[in-house]
């Protein structure tokens, strides 16, 4: 058998880069499914089928709009996965560098697209600051931990 006559080679096409407006649409697209997508499957409603139903609608949408290369389920789902990864090392240096001492340049603010993320992460939501007296710190135990009796004494603050 000849090596020269076998079946030729398939050419492998590159789809195009993500552009920021795409990008920026598939993360407000997702944010529309974000309860679904992020839901954990024991919730009413959260299936596997309804959480690909959302991808393809997140992929069709795009399709719909930017034109130029159609986007599959998996690209979308990669490129979410990216965009995530990314915001989040980038919010987590920005929130070290504001908690930070001074003495070196203010910190970039965040851009619009990691604002995003952070707003369908939840990164707000679960920052503990700290409390300016002693009195706050009291009232954010009491009202977070329940004090229990324990060895047959009483905590008390």
């Amino acid at each position: 058998m000849d090596l020269c006559t076998s079946t030729p080679k398939k050419e492998r096409t590159r789809k195009t880069n993500w552009s920021p407006d795409e990008t920026k649409y598939l993360v407000e697209l997702y944010k529309e499914h974000a309860n679904l997508l992020k839901g954990s499957f024991n919730k009413a409603g959260v299936t596997h089928k309804a959480k690909q139903e959302a991808w393809e609608h997140i992929a069709s949408h795009l399709h719909e709009s930017y034109s130029d290369g159609k986007r599959t389920v998996k690209d979308c789902q990669k490129r979410w996965q990216s965009v995530q990864s990314d915001a989040k090392a980038r919010i987590a240096k920005y929130k070290q560098a504001v908690k930070g001492t001074g003495g070196g340049p203010a910190s970039p603010p965040l851009d619009e697209l990691d604002e995003l993320v952070a707003d369908i992460l939840g990164m707000d939501n679960v920052t503990f600051e700290g409390c300016d007296t002693n009195e706050e710190l009291l009232s954010f135990v009491h009202e977070t931990v329940e004090c229990q009796p324990k060895y047959g004494y009483l905590l008390s603050f």
